[in-house]
């Protein structure tokens, strides 16, 4: 969440006319958050979360995006509900941009979670990944593929020029050597996956529990264990170090398997998505670095460049093991 795009108190008057949500009072900024303009909007019926649209959201998936996320909520995934305007339209247009309004998610995200809502968040995914299998609705496929990867790290080479950075050759080496590796694993499990299950996205109420997950705009059907692998890496790894948190990683795990055990393939290609994850975010984060974009431009990519390199050198000496 954040704030790229301002509203005027004219301009979410007109907005708010177009829903059944009563009358405008007020609305403030949230400056919390990187890729879409996020507003809290207070009328007389309650409290809302407007979203503008801005980057990387593929406007034309929220079509079948938005009835996944309604489906997932009505069998116990804390998400919260999408409102539809008058004429039953989930989005609108204001000024060329795509707008809508979401009921306001109770709780707040703390920093620094215990490893005991870490197994929470854990469970949580694996609810998600058991209320949605693949083949039950359409579904938008994962646009973070690892061919965009492996474009934008080639548009990074030719930004590139003027700073002199020395990890891109790893990086792109590191891409080539994922792609070889995943088209070698079978077929892996797959269905609604969240993709973005950042500490921050995860609510708790004041008893400590989950009480609400957001920010559902790259949702997509992935394979589950990748979605695994981010909040393993979100949630799992030192932002400092880029080294693994052993209590916070076996706490996912256990609270993952007790509702939803790994098959022999998803435990396998485990470390493989991990790389693939840490490569991901470091890559969407170094483009918008040296782009100078306002989009994530303040997200540090050498966090992710930290856990990435960690991670290679766990496969080498694995594989040195073996």
């Amino acid at each position: 969440m954040a704030v790229f795009t301002e509203l005027a108190a004219k301009d979410m008057q007109h907005i708010v006319q177009r829903y059944n949500i009563g009358v405008y009072q007020n609305h403030i900024g949230i400056a919390e958050g990187s890729e879409n303009s996020t507003f809290k909007l207070k009328t007389l019926t309650g409290t809302y979360i407007v979203t503008v649209f801005e980057a990387r959201v593929d406007h034309n998936t929220l079509d079948t995006l938005i009835p996944a996320i309604n489906f997932v909520r009505k069998h116990g995934i804390p998400a919260p509900r999408i409102l539809h305007t008058k004429a039953g339209q989930f989005t609108l247009l204001h000024k060329d941009k795509t707008i809508l309004i979401q009921e306001f998610a109770e709780g707040s995200a703390i920093e620094a979670p215990q490893p005991d809502q870490s197994q929470q968040a854990g469970d949580m995914l694996a609810r998600l990944h058991t209320a949605l299998p693949s083949g039950k609705l359409l579904l938008p496929q994962n646009s973070m593929n690892m061919a965009h990867i492996h474009s934008l790290l080639e548009a990074c080479e030719g930004l590139n020029r003027n700073t002199g950075l020395s990890e891109l050759p790893l990086l792109l080496q590191e891409s080539l050597n994922q792609q070889k590796e995943w088209q070698a694993l079978p077929t892996l499990p797959t269905g609604f996956c969240h993709t973005d299950l950042f500490i921050d996205n995860v609510f708790f109420n004041q008893m400590g529990w989950i009480s609400g997950m957001i920010d559902w705009w790259f949702a997509a059907e992935d394979a589950h264990v990748m979605d695994l692998a981010t909040l393993l890496l979100a949630w799992g790894f030192d932002d400092n170090t880029g080294d693994i948190l052993p209590q916070h990683y076996n706490s996912i795990m256990r609270g993952y398997c007790q509702r939803k055990r790994l098959t022999q393939a998803e435990q396998d290609a485990l470390p493989l998505a991990l790389r693939r994850v840490a490569l991901r975010f470091c890559t969407t984060r170094l483009y918008d670095h040296l782009n100078q974009k306002g989009f994530m431009a303040g997200k540090n990519w050498r966090t992710w460049y930290k856990r990435l390199t960690y991670l290679i050198k766990e496969h080498k000496n694995n594989e040195r093991a073996a």
